[in-house]
């Protein structure tokens, strides 16, 4: 049931429940919980609280019990079911976890978070082909936002269909969605995927399609030090800084990558010339003491 249909006095004894978990006072929060069963028997979320509290004890066990007797009472509640599944899946229990997914991805077919959460388990016990087999049916069954897109992209990835992946990419979010974010999310993704040379083409079209954003430039800059492409990186950022000179984070990130690169007094001059260029600017002393190493010396 949503939130807003919720009595107020259910919301308080939630709120509740969630503070005294919060102040570590676990019995109080499973009696707070035990009285929301008895009160309001019509929602799950009771369930949900005994639950929590006795997994923030150590009970997960006892937890898992619990939320099998609240799933006695309400099983088309989809909340009841997911938090079953992520406590099956702190316990490692991978087969209770993709049953109880499954069962909530079921229930509410819209909610992409838990499709996601199913083909994690999938992939945990190495069945990729079924976490693709799901979201390819639901990408063809539905008409995909962004969310389910990038859950299909991720997957690809990690099946190594890269080229499938990077025409999903074009259709669904590029040609829809085109903005440095979206750009930068398919970078990381095949990055964090080991996919280092298409991971810098897409680094590299940022600074390409969105030259007048200025993160793009931080972005680039940074995938170039990781890759171990200093020089690069370093003529990237100062063309960056060039570019945007009316403010001053190019400059922050400029310093950062010359201090990473060895180039401390450079560093130095960059972060003193941003201090005279934009003297109201409060932040830029900070970045002075955080960013340069303790024993630099600073210009008068």
């Amino acid at each position: 049931m949503a939130k807003s249909f919720w009595p107020r006095r259910f919301v308080v004894w939630q709120e509740i429940g969630r503070l005294l978990r919060r102040m570590r006072l676990y019995r109080d929060a499973m009696i707070n919980a035990e009285d929301m069963i008895s009160i309001f028997p019509e929602y799950a979320e009771g369930w949900i609280e005994l639950a929590s509290a006795l997994l923030a004890m150590g009970g997960t066990d006892e937890a898992i019990e619990i939320l099998h007797q609240g799933i006695e009472h309400h099983e088309r509640n989809p909340k009841i079911w997911e938090r079953l599944g992520d406590v099956a899946f702190k316990k490692k229990d991978l087969q209770l976890t993709i049953s109880a997914y499954r069962t909530a991805w079921g229930i509410s077919r819209r909610n992409y978070s838990l499709l996601h959460k199913l083909c994690q388990a999938y992939t945990e016990i190495g069945e990729h082909d079924e976490a693709l087999f799901l979201i390819d049916s639901e990408f063809h069954r539905t008409r995909p936002n962004i969310k389910l897109s990038k859950l299909y992209i991720e997957n690809l990835i990690k099946s190594g269909r890269i080229r499938e992946s990077e025409l999903i990419y074009r259709e669904a979010i590029s040609s829809k969605n085109r903005n440095p974010a979206n750009l930068k999310w398919m970078a990381d993704t095949l990055w964090k995927e080991e996919a280092r040379r298409k991971s810098m083409h897409y680094y590299e079209r940022l600074v390409l399609e969105f030259p007048d954003a200025p993160p793009a430039w931080k972005w680039f800059g940074e995938a170039l030090l990781r890759n171990h492409e200093n020089s690069k990186a370093l003529e990237v950022l100062r063309e960056g800084a060039s570019k945007h000179s009316h403010i001053p984070a190019p400059l922050k990130w400029l310093s950062e990558a010359l201090v990473k690169s060895g180039k401390i007094r450079e560093a130095a001059r960059v972060l003193e010339h941003a201090k005279e260029k934009f003297p109201h600017d409060k932040f830029i002393q900070t970045w002075q003491q955080n960013i340069l190493p303790k024993d630099t010396p600073l210009f008068d």
